[in-house]
Formats: C-alpha cells, sequence, structure tokens
C-alpha cells in the first residue's frame, strides 16, 4: 500500500477513532453540511507524521482528489478489525 495508508495504520495504534475525529475536525477536514470536505495536502502528511512520531516516506506518486484522505481511513481501519 502507499504511505497514507500506512499513516493510517500508524495512527490507529496511537489515537482513537474519536480523537481523530477531533484532529480532523479542528483542522477543518470534516465535511460540512454542504458536503464540503477536503483532501490532505503533502503538509498534513509532515504535520501528522510527526504527531505520531511516524518517519516520513517519500513516494513519487499523484493523487486525485479525496484519494489521500480515502487511503489513510483505509488504513486506520483496517488496524480496528483486527
Amino acid at each position: 500500500m502507499n504511505k497514507w495508508y500506512r499513516l493510517g495504520e500508524k495512527s490507529s495504534e496511537k489515537y482513537s477513532d474519536k480523537e481523530l475525529y477531533k484532529f480532523l475536525n479542528e483542522n477543518n477536514y470534516v465535511n460540512s453540511l454542504n458536503c464540503e470536505g477536503k483532501d490532505f495536502k503533502e503538509r498534513d502528511y509532515k504535520k501528522m507524521c510527526s504527531m505520531i512520531g511516524a518517519e516520513e516516506e517519500i513516494e513519487n506518486k499523484h493523487y486525485t482528489h479525496g484519494e489521500r484522505k480515502y487511503y489513510f481511513y483505509w488504513g486506520f481501519d483496517s488496524r480496528k478489525e483486527k
């Protein structure tokens, strides 16, 4: 998988669903009433890596709209199921 998926996995080891929601809400990543959510950016990756103490990965991939967030949630949820 890609770096966003792995970041989601590592985040789930440190944060609960409620803590993740709080972070996303405080940083305006939660969809509003008119369903306008925004995707993560590379600067968010660096910030989130430093928050959990994860080593940043370098990846040469172009993501389409919403793809970073999708992979992150997928990785976050995959650890919860185990």
